[in-house]
């Protein structure tokens, strides 16, 4: 094989190319043993070709290897062959490489550049000659930019290569993806016996190391909008952001739509598009104008309103710039840019009336012709009369769009910053803070009260979406969001109703009451609090206190749907799902928060990221966490593209979870560096404590010490009715106290989670309440342990919560086998033990396997690999219970119909919820019914 150079490290450009270097080393191994090889590397331009070539003659050249480097650049003219020459040089020079005659021919053949009359008898001399040298020393041969090589450079590469068994040559040229020849349409490569070797866009990892490494303080919104628009080519994700100004760079400013194509870009490429037509680039502009979601939908009316637009297609098909046949697309996105970039300022112009046409034409449903589109009004009231219909329609990203073709239009500086702020409002509305908060960047005010409203309302609103490095409270204990709930008109939407959503999450967040009282007077004052935000503020406000209502609410929300499935609006359907989940009514929360996400597209960006969050809280809570693993970290790194940091954090605090209960050191401790920094800098106390309960699991699972004064203050500060975290962390709170030997705090926990009732307020509350008292008088060997032991039992079977089951089996088999009921505690621990082994929660698992081993039970030493739960591994006996819960019968009448004990029915579904994947029996319909179809 070809050794390393000794000298540097690849470039950057080779980075994810792993398959294609390994294809090309093999191939010089075989040389090297007399199986000449030839390699033809295709891909689009920019994907890295020439730089592959380079370092493979340079791993060649320190090898020993004698290399032969020629380009189809250096082609200047059809008189002379460059390539032809440098290919035939060394064996000229080398007066023993052979016989007089041939040499003659050789070089008579060199000399005259035009391919040879008696080709045959070249490139047979040439193949003679380069072999006599690959006897002295291996000889590669590279080839670059094979499309611009004359015939007769071709004729002898394709000889040559044809012609490498038994030889120490190898041959590797480069040629563009859609070269002729190098796919399957005819042309010079078809016929080589050479392997293929096709480079693709870099995968999402290594296109993200070569962006950093060229771009280090690109924004995360700059930094994925680069990514999106480069599609893995290297040349696109090193030159795009050199066209972008300092400021948008650094997201101070809006990034232009599409990206400008940079130096590297224009220069290699945008001769392409500079030798197309007019008719053809006035066309590829207007096309390029659109976005990626308009633009499908638009073509199809370009194409009828257009006269040249059948004609003007073909040049750009040809080239390749361009596919499709009724709605073509740009074959790259890079292409869009260039497209747009080397459009003249008239073609541009062109493209706009085109596409404000279209939105004429979408909005008021006619099929006119074009001319009557544009009759009325001048393009500036016809860009504000698009974005008002926009804004009506609820099409954020039409309105942004429009608002911002607008601003650039205005003359007047007042004028244009009422626009810009209108579309920053939009964006920061459909989840685009960044976005928001460049375009009101320079906003002057100036005395504009409505514009002044509108701007803090846009730096509050998408300052905290963007998770910006500032707390989210000031000083004095106020939120910039209820600063900016001003009454008075705003520009563009008004998102003051989102603004009260994310007050009441501030204090969720900060466990601090002001804000999310300052949404409740805001909503009191204007008589909204019946609503779905209602709800959602109230759960914030005091889940306790108002659980009655909220259940009510959500009760009468639960029946409209039943019958009338789109009576919500998106964003009433996120409000409702948060107000089921503060109360911890996951199955509802879970079932509102999918119907949203049904219907969440580009413009409901916010929602959508507030749903995903809900629904990892749920696939956690329920034990599919395989699922969770495979799917969040797509969410997270899409949430840190669209700079919505603060999501990205809420979603890692589930993986940090699971990471802490799977016993992952390392990548838990990853995690709580990233959620700490982030909840400091912020002042969130709620991830705080997140961390510092995972910090606690991690030393117990360990067999640390976690005991002392400093274990959980945070979390016993919080109390189980203020704090989500303190009630995911019950009984380790609990527990902490016991080992310290305080008592007294023992009994304050349990007393004040008594006090507020707090296990009214979900059957999984209600488990760990019981399961802590339990825990209690089993510590003091009281005398009514065993029926608090009984009464957490029974609360276990309607718990959702499937780690939480095999948390209490684990203490309460623990404490029967020290009572020595030993059939009992059996029953008990294997139940923890298995369902520990599936969670692959390791720390608990080597618990209950100690204690089934004190029992005298034999057990594994390391749990199996977790799959995936299968529904339709129930058994027959466990489907018929399934099936008549589905129908609606309750316990006692299944208990009838099958002969069999209450107790024993709510066993069964016990132990069938987490394998079904739900957390209801008003899921089981649907669950056993996707069963069936995955069992047949």
């Amino acid at each position: 094989m070809v050794p390393n150079p000794p000298h540097g490290t690849p470039p950057t450009h080779v980075r994810g190319r792993s398959d294609e270097l390994r294809a090309l080393d093999k191939a010089l191994a075989g040389s090297l043993e007399g199986a000449g090889r030839a390699v033809v590397v295709r891909g689009r331009a920019g994907t890295g070709k020439s730089t592959l070539l380079r370092r493979t003659a340079d791993r060649a050249a320190a090898s020993g290897w004698r290399v032969l480097r020629l380009s189809g650049a250096d082609d200047g003219h059809a008189s002379a062959s460059p390539a032809l020459a440098a290919l035939a040089r060394p064996v000229l020079d080398q007066h023993d490489c052979l016989p007089g005659a041939l040499r003659a021919v050789l070089r008579w053949s060199v000399a005259d550049g035009a391919c040879p009359q008696n080709g045959l008898l070249t490139y047979a001399a040439l193949r003679q000659g380069l072999v006599s040298l690959a006897r002295q020393r291996p000889l590669l041969v590279t080839a670059d930019d094979c499309r611009w090589m004359d015939q007769s450079a071709l004729g002898a590469l394709t000889y040559l290569s044809n012609r490498l068994a038994g030889t120490r040559m190898a041959l590797v040229c480069a040629a563009d993806a859609d070269a002729p020849g190098t796919g399957h349409e005819p042309g010079p490569f078809t016929d080589w016996e050479a392997t293929r070797v096709r480079l693709a866009g870099l995968d999402e990892d290594s296109a993200r190391l070569l962006l950093t490494d060229h771009h280090p303080r690109l924004t995360p919104s700059v930094r994925a909008a680069v990514l999106h628009t480069a599609e893995g080519n290297p040349r696109a994700l090193i030159d795009l952001p050199k066209a972008l100004t300092p400021d948008q760079r650094e997201g101070r400013a809006a990034l232009p739509d599409p990206l400008p194509a940079g130096p590297a870009l224009t220069a290699d490429l945008g001769p392409r598009f500079r030798e197309l037509p007019d008719d053809t680039r006035a066309l590829l502009a207007a096309l390029a104008t659109g976005n990626d979601a308009s633009t499908a939908a638009g073509v199809a009316w370009l194409a009828e309103h257009v006269e040249e637009y059948p004609e003007a297609l073909g040049p750009a098909e040809a080239a390749g710039l361009v596919t499709g046949d009724h709605r073509p697309r740009f074959t790259s996105r890079v292409h869009r840019c260039l497209a747009y970039s080397t459009a003249s300022a008239s073609a541009r112009s062109r493209a706009q009336d085109l596409w404000m046409a279209y939105e004429d034409a979408r909005s008021s449903g006619a099929a006119g012709a074009l001319e009557e589109a544009f009759a009325d009004g001048d393009r500036l009231d016809r860009l504000d009369a698009l974005a008002r219909t926009a804004l009506a329609k609820g099409a954020w990203i039409s309105a942004v769009r429009s608002l911002r073709q607008a601003a650039d239009l205005c003359t007047r500086p007042g004028e244009r910053a009422r626009r810009l702020a209108a579309a920053a409002a939009t964006a920061a509305r459909c989840g685009q803070p960044g976005l928001a908060l460049a375009l009101v960047g320079d906003v002057d005010t100036d005395g504009d009260a409505t514009l002044a409203r509108t701007v803090a309302l846009v730096r509050a609103c998408a300052g905290f979406d963007s998770g910006a490095d500032r707390p989210l409270l000031t000083g004095g204990g106020s939120s910039p969001l209820a600063d900016a709930l001003v009454s008075g008109p705003v520009l563009g939407v008004d998102g003051r109703d989102w603004a009260v959503f994310r007050l009441a999450t501030v204090s969720m967040l900060t466990r601090r009451p002001e804000p999310v009282r300052a949404a409740w007077r805001w909503l009191e004052d204007r008589g909204a609090t019946g609503g779905a935000l209602g709800l959602a503020v109230s759960a914030h406000l005091d889940p306790m206190g108002r659980l009655a209502s909220i259940r009510r609410g959500l009760r009468g929300v639960s029946e409209t749907m039943a019958r009338e499935p789109d009576s919500f609006g998106l964003q009433e359907l996120v409000w409702l799902a948060e107000a089921a989940s503060r109360i911890e009514d996951g199955a509802l929360a879970v079932q509102l928060a999918s119907a949203a996400l049904r219907r969440a597209d580009e413009n409901g960006r916010a929602e959508l990221h507030h749903c995903r969050a809900l629904r990892a809280e749920h696939l956690m809570a329920v034990g599919l966490w395989a699922e969770l693993a495979d799917t969040v970290p797509g969410w997270i790194q899409e949430a840190d593209d669209e700079g919505l940091t603060r999501h990205g954090i809420a979603l890692r605090s589930h993986l940090l979870l699971i990471s802490v209960f799977q016993g992952k050191r390392a990548e838990a401790e990853a995690l709580m560096d990233v959620i700490g920094r982030w909840a400091r800098a912020q002042g969130s106390v709620h991830h705080q404590e997140v961390v510092e309960y995972a910090a606690f699991l991690l030393a117990r699972g360990e067999g640390r010490a976690a005991g002392g004064a400093e274990a959980l203050p945070l979390l016993s500060a919080a109390g189980p009715a203020r704090s989500g975290v303190a009630r995911r962390a019950y009984v380790e709170v609990l527990r902490a106290a016991l080992d310290r030997g305080d008592l007294r705090a023992a009994h304050a926990w349990v007393a004040e989670a008594e006090r507020v009732d707090v296990g009214s307020l979900s059957p999984g509350a209600m488990l760990l309440v019981r399961h802590g008292r339990a825990v209690l008088a089993a510590h003091q060997d009281a005398d009514d342990a065993p029926e608090l032991f009984r009464a957490a039992h029974e609360s276990a079977m309607a718990s959702p919560r499937l780690l939480d089951r095999a948390g209490f089996a684990l203490d309460y088999g623990s404490w029967l086998r020290r009572r020595r009921e030993t059939a009992a505690a059996r029953s008990q621990l294997r139940y923890a033990y298995d369902e520990f082994a599936r969670l692959q929660a390791v720390p608990w698992w080597h618990r209950a396997r100690l204690e089934l081993r004190a029992i005298g039970e034999s057990v594994r030493t390391q749990p199996e690999a977790a799959t995936a739960p299968e529904a339709f591994s129930l058994s027959a006996h466990e489907w018929r219970v399934a099936r008549f819960a589905a129908d609606g019968l309750s316990n006692r009448e299944i208990a009838e119909q099958l002969r069999i004990s209450p107790r024993t029915v709510a066993s069964h579904l016990y132990k069938m919820f987490p394998r079904l994947g739900i957390s209801s029996r008003r899921e089981l319909g649907p669950a056993l019914r996707e069963a069936g179809r995955a069992h047949r």
